[in-house]
């Protein structure tokens, strides 16, 4: 797993050191988190606060991990099958490819050590993060989700 720093910060906390929020952001970004089931940072982009360019940045800057697209990947039927797909939504993540025993996986949140374990241990594999924005992230998982349903009944 190739993550430096900061991975059990949550992702409102790195846009607070990078400037991007207030206190008062942050605490308000929960707030809406808690009551309408989104996750942090989605709340924050909902609430204009910042944008998902911003989240994906400070994500990419804090973590040192590189950005990528996840809604240009052909993601084959192998790699989707690898993680359940609630795993993938209560995440913010999608598996992308496998090279080897390493399974790449776009984020769009910040993940805490245990997540991240959770996810080695359901793939049996090392993980390749890289940081994705959150629309990217949930129309690939949509997409994934769309596949798995047509592939149940076929």
């Amino acid at each position: 797993m190739k993550v430096t720093r900061r991975i059990d910060e949550t992702t409102l906390n790195l846009l607070l050191h990078e400037g991007l929020l207030e206190k008062s952001g942050v605490e308000q970004a929960e707030a809406r988190a808690r009551d309408l089931g989104e996750s942090p940072s989605e709340a924050a982009v909902n609430l204009g606060l910042v944008s998902e360019k911003d989240v994906a940045k400070t994500l990419c800057r804090q973590l040192s991990l590189p950005y990528l697209d996840a809604t240009r990947y052909f993601i084959k039927r192998e790699v989707f099958e690898i993680l359940p797909i609630r795993m993938c939504e209560t995440y913010h993540l999608v598996p992308l490819d496998i090279i080897g025993d390493i399974l790449i996986v776009a984020i769009s949140e910040a993940l805490p050590w245990r997540a991240l374990e959770e996810i080695e241990t359901t793939s049996g594999m090392k993980l390749r993060l890289y940081v994705s924005t959150l629309s990217s992230v949930a129309l690939a998982t949509r997409s994934l989700k769309e596949q798995m349903q047509s592939n149940k009944q076929a």
